[in-house]
């Protein structure tokens, strides 16, 4: 079933982490000061004067949908501590072990190298390194501690040398080809406060919990050390992964689908029990009921961000379409996501304009 020579290498790596533990926990977590104030202090990356590689400790991952951050590009890994495991229940939700740290680099591609997302590869190349003459931005660490999760935010130096952190969020002046024209804005780094609003609006009790790597997201196929894998069975072979199977292909995300697009980027805070429950508006790929959907149902909690539409989504009328109205969106009070970019999605736009105008039917006047 599995590869030898990737085995043979992820087994060469477990070694490595034994002996890493051996020495004693992350510089992070000696500190006497909570949280560290510089990235520097996680040991994630080894900066050299051309890239920045990551710590043996550290695995890198990717997710088949990624949540739109104004075409921002990102580097995502994982640490597990030595002798625990990342385990899942029967219906697939993953349970991360305490210190499980997730991390999250978000950085811009030099000129002329930056077009826009587009649908993921069938095979994603897992890297160990980013190259430093990218425009680095930020990164975000993910840590569970004391069994809660814990966001925290590093914002980048101009020298690349370190990043700091921030609690209050911050700007950036972003000056980057997109389809080959130059493009500038301001790029909002969130705020702890504003991470937990995204990573905690699944569930009205506030619990904070990952949302991109998630079975459903990882379960693609990748490669790493030249070798094509499932991610979950790399996982696995990694030692992080406690699972019996492979989940078949109906947890797998389809990144031409505007119901899984709605399924990431909204449904987190949509659904019956998230942080926009009373909007009774619920954009989770379970659902089947059209009304739920947001089909020929007023909107009940968007006040003045209605902009007069009657209805979240007008069958066949995209441009009549609550759900489109706030998705094309620059204005903070109108805008949906509300968090996490500055831009238009424009990709994702004409995804979900597409769906709603082949949907049929006729809403009371």
């Amino acid at each position: 079933m599995f590869d030898k020579n990737l085995y043979r290498l992820l087994f060469q790596r477990l070694i490595i982490l034994v002996l890493i533990s051996l020495a004693g926990p992350v510089k992070a977590e000696q500190g006497e000061s909570w949280p560290p104030a510089k990235l520097s202090s996680w040991e994630i990356f080894t900066i050299t004067e051309n890239k920045l590689s990551l710590n043996r400790e550290y695995l890198p991952y990717n997710v088949k949908l990624e949540l739109f951050a104004d075409y921002a590009k990102k580097y995502r890994a994982i640490k597990v501590p030595v002798g625990k495991k990342i385990r899942a229940d029967a219906s697939g939700v993953l349970s991360y072990p305490e210190g499980t740290v997730l991390v999250k680099t978000f950085y811009y591609p030099s000129a002329g190298t930056s077009p826009p997302n587009t649908s993921p590869a069938l095979v994603q190349t897992l890297t160990r390194d980013i190259a430093r003459d990218n425009s680095l931005i930020e990164t975000r660490v993910l840590i569970k501690k004391e069994s809660v999760w814990q966001p925290l935010v590093y914002r980048w130096n101009k020298s690349k040398s370190d990043a700091e952190l921030l609690n209050g969020g911050g700007l950036e002046t972003i000056s980057v080809d997109s389809q080959f024209e130059l493009q500038n804005f301001t790029y909002l780094i969130p705020s702890r406060h504003q991470c937990i609003d995204c990573h905690g609006g699944y569930n009205l009790s506030g619990e904070l919990a990952p949302l991109g790597p998630v079975i459903e997201q990882l379960n693609i196929e990748v490669k790493y050390a030249s070798k094509a894998v499932n991610q979950l069975e790399l996982w696995f072979l990694s030692g992080l992964l406690a699972l019996d199977t492979i989940p078949q292909n109906n947890t797998v995300l389809d990144t031409n689908s505007a119901r899984d697009y709605l399924h990431v980027h909204c449904g987190h805070c949509h659904n019956a029990n998230g942080l926009a429950s009373s909007s009774r508006l619920y954009l989770t790929k379970d659902i089947q009921d059209l009304y739920r959907l947001g089909v020929c149902k007023p909107p009940i909690a968007a006040g003045n961000a209605s902009l007069g539409l009657k209805y979240d989504i007008v069958p066949g009328q995209p441009e009549k379409s609550l759900l489109l109205r706030r998705l094309s969106s620059v204005t903070p009070e109108v805008m949906m996501p509300e968090l996490g970019r500055s831009r238009i999605d424009q990709e994702g736009v004409d995804l979900v304009s597409a769906w709603i105008r082949q949907l049929s039917g006729i809403c009371e006047k």
